[in-house]
């Protein structure tokens, strides 16, 4: 557990750096920022899933496998729904403040990050298994795995997604200083 927890702390400096070093660093590390600190409240909620499983598994694996199907389709949905202006603009605008640029790429983020809610429900889950069963090794990797996928996904969103990658066609040259 120890191990798993020295390679999470590798990825925030690692998006950091990612992000200070795009086009335009103020608009990316805002905006990111803001939509992190909403992903957090999603997964916040689904953070103590692995406790549920080591508690209710054994005696109830049906209601635990249907919460946590619910969880994973219901969060990435709310955050998609946060995304869209019909229904994002009351939070977004009216209680963050956000508008402009700032609103329009942090509702990109909110999009991309929706992946990342649908599965997070079943990353505890299988946390819990592993846990259950006394074997805590799948948890360290699927945690390294877990940091090495989000810093690609990292440079290849900002290389093809962001402003200037679109610009240069996708080209990862000029997506960083």
């Amino acid at each position: 557990m120890l191990y798993s927890t020295l390679v999470l702390v590798i990825l925030n400096p690692s998006i950091q750096a990612a992000l200070n070093n795009t086009t335009d660093p103020l608009l990316a590390v805002a905006s990111f920022s803001v939509a992190l600190q909403i992903l957090n409240l999603f997964v916040w909620f689904c953070s103590s899933l692995h406790q549920i499983v080591i508690q209710f598994y054994t005696s109830k694996r049906r209601e635990v496998l249907i919460f946590l199907s619910f969880l994973s389709i219901l969060s990435p949905l709310l955050l998609l729904l946060l995304s869209f202006g019909f229904a994002g603009d009351p939070v977004l605008r009216n209680v963050l403040g956000l508008e402009g640029e700032l609103l329009l790429e942090t509702r990109g983020l909110l999009r991309i990050l929706a992946v990342y809610i649908a599965f997070y429900p079943w990353v505890e889950y299988f946390i819990g298994r592993s846990i259950l069963i006394g074997n805590t090794k799948p948890i360290f990797i699927g945690r390294l795995f877990s940091v090495s996928f989000a810093i690609l996904a990292l440079i290849l969103c900002i290389c093809f997604f962001s402003r200037t990658g679109r610009q240069r066609g996708g080209n990862c040259d000029g997506c960083f200083r």
